[in-house]
């Protein structure tokens, strides 16, 4: 984009009348809000995850277990989350070992967030992307002070370009394009094509075209 093309595109929407128009005031501001709600329950679930770990830790020292060992319970973690928390124990581990990070790795990652946001972009400011940039930081090659190189990046938010949903027969078939070029189903290349040729056909249905 030229400066000049970039100039006139910011005049056209800096127009109040174009501004009212487009309602930019305020979808600016939900958008803001979305984003500031994301980033606080991403806060929220850090301080929760510090405060699950605590809990776990209790129940194994020896206190807890002489406790538990009054009542008769005897729960494995799996257990302990379930009947303490009422959450399944993926949620659980991912809670744990979010707690155990280096608060250095946490807080490049928030870092690296907020940077995205301020240029426009949507993080994924989450659990399970905090994980995944602490364990590629792990990964990492070692420099030569025996720190990991840095280059780590937080991953942006997938958005859907495509998305297709057929039902015939008690047949569900649905899938998704990413905006990473990945594909997202469950359903089978062949339940796959099977919806591709009723959207073809119906195609060629509808501007008229012979099926020869």
């Amino acid at each position: 984009m030229t400066q000049d093309t970039q100039k006139n595109e910011n005049g056209f929407l800096n127009l109040p009348f174009v501004n009212k128009a487009l309602n930019l005031t305020a979808i600016k501001k939900a958008s803001s809000n979305v984003l500031t709600a994301q980033k606080k329950k991403f806060e929220n679930t850090l301080e929760l995850s510090k405060m699950v770990l605590e809990a776990h830790n209790w129940f194994n020292s020896a206190q807890g277990q002489a406790l538990a060992t009054e009542y008769s319970v005897k729960w494995t973690a799996e257990q302990f989350s379930l009947n303490v928390f009422g959450w399944q124990k993926s949620y659980f581990y991912k809670l744990v070992k979010v707690a155990k990070l280096e608060e250095s790795i946490v807080n490049e990652f928030t870092e690296q967030c907020d940077k995205l946001e301020s240029d426009k972009k949507e993080p994924q400011r989450s659990v399970e992307s905090l994980l995944k940039f602490a364990k590629a930081k792990d990964l990492e090659p070692a420099d030569g002070n025996g720190e990991n190189e840095e280059g780590t990046e937080v991953e942006e938010k997938e958005s859907v370009l495509l998305t297709l949903s057929y039902k015939k027969e008690g047949k569900n078939v649905a899938f998704r394009i990413m905006s990473n070029g990945t594909v997202k189903t469950t359903n089978s290349p062949e339940e796959l094509l099977e919806a591709i040729a009723l959207i073809q056909a119906t195609i060629r249905n509808e501007s008229g075209e012979s099926e020869e």
